[in-house]
């Protein structure tokens, strides 16, 4: 218990200093954004419960697909395969520098790969 205990205080640790980034900031509040219009739009226009377009939102942006929820509309299609495209490349960029402060934390010396 004590070792998952230290193990979350690493990983508040991590996010507190990947947060006083500018350009991670940049992409959290993109992520967020993503997040908001992608609910408003299948709320709106798919017909979907708020909670429901979120947790859709947040299931493509996550690259989980469950399948339980999808678009039904051509245009909900349409907007569900560039939301994807573009969400997904934003949560990777978010990941990567994520992964990339863990490593820097370890003896390996991420700026030996550049």
């Amino acid at each position: 218990m004590i070792s998952l205990f230290l193990g979350f205080k690493q990983i508040w640790k991590i996010i507190a200093n990947i947060g006083k980034r500018h350009e991670t900031r940049a992409i959290i509040v993109l992520v967020f954004v993503l997040l908001l219009t992608g609910t408003c739009f299948f709320t709106f226009y798919e017909g979907m419960l708020p909670l429901d377009a979120l947790y859709f939102c947040f299931v493509t942006l996550m690259t989980i697909g469950y399948g339980d929820l999808v678009p039904i509309t051509a245009l909900g299609k349409i907007f569900t395969m560039v939301y994807a495209t573009l969400g997904v490349g934003i949560v990777g960029l978010l990941a990567g520098l994520f992964a990339r402060e863990c490593l820097s934390r370890t003896k390996f010396n991420v700026d030996s790969l550049d």
